[in-house]
């Protein structure tokens, strides 16, 4: 089974913790970051993305090793090919002063991530290239929200 990248955001208003934009409090911005949970760090995995104005399915398959971080790879024909980095989600001390917390685990109604405590944050290997791409050629990721998830059946 191919499991999704989940796109969640950091929320830190009634309690500190991931949610998927939708289920964030009216107003309230927060930047968003492509997921995977630790526990299938070492599965494929379904990451969407939009090119030329069309969604379209990637995959991000495990690659290697750097030290301790392990490296994933999605290769889209005509563009290249992405490496993300997959790291913990820093400790709660990096983005707030709230010491008796050490790490953001998913805190929204979702039932398929409620039990999954522990996630890695999948970052861009080579963000100029990331960058490129979004400019150059029309193309993003955008992950899988509760929604898109629930849509797909």
């Amino acid at each position: 089974m191919i499991r999704p990248v989940w796109y969640l955001c950091v929320s830190d208003t009634i309690q500190y913790g991931l949610l998927f934009p939708n289920e964030l409090e009216e107003n309230y911005y927060s930047p968003g970051y492509f997921v995977i949970t630790r526990e299938q760090k070492a599965e494929k995995f379904s990451l969407k993305a939009v090119r030329d104005g069309e969604p379209i399915e990637t995959v991000l398959v495990p690659d290697q090793e750097l030290g301790d971080t392990p490296l994933y790879r999605v290769e889209v024909k005509g563009i290249g090919v992405f490496v993300f980095l997959a790291r913990p989600l820093p400790p709660y001390e990096r983005w707030v002063p709230a010491p008796e917390f050490s790490e953001y685990k998913y805190i929204g109604h979702f039932e398929p991530l409620k039990s999954h405590g522990h996630f890695w944050l999948l970052m861009p290997a080579n963000e100029d290239f990331f960058e490129a791409a979004c400019r150059e050629k029309n193309f993003f990721f955008v992950g899988t929200t509760n929604e898109s998830y629930e849509r797909q059946g």
